[in-house]
């Protein structure tokens, strides 16, 4: 629901996630660049 709602306002292609387990704040750098390279597709562009 909160997605949808930002839909509204932002223009969001991908969204990454971090992995089970571990919140973004805990995240190395090297984890952030993985996470990253999986992304969702939100919409077709």
């Amino acid at each position: 629901m909160l997605l949808k709602e930002l839909l509204k306002y932002a223009d969001i292609d991908y969204i990454a996630k971090a992995p089970p387990g571990k919140e973004v704040e805990q995240l190395t750098a090297k984890e952030i660049t993985k996470a990253s390279g999986i992304r969702y597709l939100l919409r077709n562009t």
